[in-house]
Formats: structure tokens, sequence, C-alpha cells
């Protein structure tokens, strides 16, 4: 012991100095510590404030790929969309009827000739698959199309479209006092007395049950071919009496022969009608 420690009373080691008790030597806990490598709890030192302590290392995912959808996928998706427009085409001209069939329709005429509904059905449904291309192409980045093969693809698929939806706008119906022509930009209506001409033919290429031709004719050409079938016959007796005696009646010996087997006329009254020439 020093003499300062024996004036203090008390032996008080400097730090790192051995503490001793008798024949024992003990170091202080402290030292040791510092010795195995551990951080002093008391150390204020930057780096045991920054000192933390790491359980899992966790690092963010990266962006998720989208899988590419398989031949199967593809196939699939585009076998629903085939059979969906299969579907419209063969509903096409009864979904016409329910849409603009007018309450008071006799008979209801849809467009004749190519453009049909059910034409403009397939027309309309691959307008829509060319459009959804077009647009795809449009804001995909590695599209391999041009910008003019975009555009072009999005305009044809509207344009197809647009063909489409006419053939669905334009019918003839035959209501109870007139008679409508519609059309996509027009649409027009003629009373019964405007009637010029009615025509009664028959057509031996066409099936049997349906050979027997009504044809309306009005000012201006314009022209109106109806069948006679059992479920327009009643309806084209009905409009036989609207028509104007005025019109002119034209039947031939064959169509006279097809509405007696009809039964639509008797003779008599088929002959009564029509004014034989």
């Amino acid at each position: 012991m020093t003499e300062k420690d024996v004036k203090n009373g008390r032996n008080e080691p400097a730090k790192g100095e051995r503490v001793v008790l008798g024949e024992d030597v003990f170091e202080k806990s402290e030292d040791k510590k510092m010795l195995e490598g551990e951080p002093e709890i008391n150390d204020e030192s930057e780096a045991s404030r920054d000192y933390v302590e790491v359980d899992k290392v966790i690092t963010e995912p990266k962006g998720k790929v989208k899988p590419k959808r398989s031949l199967m996928d593809n196939l699939k998706t585009y076998l629903i969309f085939f059979v969906a427009v299969a579907a419209a085409a063969l509903l096409a001209n009864l979904i016409q009827a329910l849409v603009f069939k007018s309450p008071d329709s006799l008979i209801f005429l849809g467009n004749t000739g190519f453009l049909t509904p059910p034409i403009g059905a397939v027309l309309a449904g691959f307008g829509v698959l060319t459009l959804i291309f077009g647009v795809i192409s449009a804001v995909h980045k590695n599209s391999r199309l041009t910008g003019n093969m975009k555009a072009f693809a999005v305009a044809g698929g509207l344009f197809l479209i647009f063909i489409g939806y006419t053939t669905f706008v334009k019918y003839v119906d035959f209501r109870e006092n007139t008679i409508l022509d519609s059309s996509l930009f027009s649409s027009k209506g003629f009373a019964y007395l405007d009637v010029t001409e009615v025509r009664a033919s028959y057509d031996s290429a066409k099936t049997e049950g349906r050979r027997l031709l009504y044809t309306f004719t009005l000012p201006g050409g314009r022209s109106y071919e109806v069948d006679v079938t059992k479920s327009t016959m009643d309806n084209l007796k009905l409009i036989d009496t609207k028509v104007g005696v005025t019109a002119k009646r034209v039947i031939d010996n064959y169509a006279l022969q097809e509405i007696v087997r009809l039964g639509m006329y008797t003779e008599e009254e088929a002959l009564k009608i029509f004014m034989m020439k």
C-alpha cells in the first residue's frame, strides 16, 4: 500500500490494477470484460451507441413478374370469344326484333342482302377483337407493330363495329297504320294508302312453305318482299284490307294455286282481291 492509501484508510487501486486480498488476486470486472472483447455497458462512446444486434435480415422483394400465359390459356380465351360471336350471330335476328320491333308490329323485316344482322354480328365481333389488339399494341412498349399499324388496327376495329351496328338499325316494320322504313341516317313512315302495287308471285327455288311471296311497292321505287308463311299469313290478309283500292294488284297462276293450297284465300276470294292479267 502507498502512503496515500494508508492516510485515506483504504486500499483503492487505480483503473487497470489488480486487487490483492490475502493470497488471492482478482481483476476488476470492467477490465475482464474488455479483455474478453465485450463492450462496456456504461461506455457512452459512439461505437456502443450505434451497436445493434441483428436478429434477422429482411430484404425487399423485387418487382413481381407476372407469369406468362400458356398456349392453352390463349386458345381457351379465343375459343370462348368465337363461341360468343357464333351465339350472337345465331340470335342476331331475334335480338334485332326484341330491340326495334314496335308493340303494334304486324310484320317485321330485318335487313336483307349480304349485310344481314347475323353477318353484322360477326363483323362487330371481329371488330371488337381487332380493337382490343390495337389498343394493347398501342400501350405495350415492346410491340412489334409500328405506329401506323397500331392506328390502322384501332380504326379498322371501330369501322367493323360500326358496319355491324348499321345492319341492326336497318329494318322495315309493317305496323298497324304505317310502314316504317328505318336505317342509320333516316327513318321514313308510309301509309298503306301510299302502296302503289301488291304482287303475289311464286318462287320454286325456295323451300317448301316459303315459295309464295308478297311484294309491296311504294312511290320512288321502294319495294318490300314478304314470305307468305303460317306465321305471316293472317297479318298479310289484314294488310290487304288496309291497302287502297287504287293500288295495282298482280298475281300469277302458280301463286294463285299456292294461296289456295296454303288456305290463305279460296280461289274466289283471291280472284276478287287480285285482278288477273
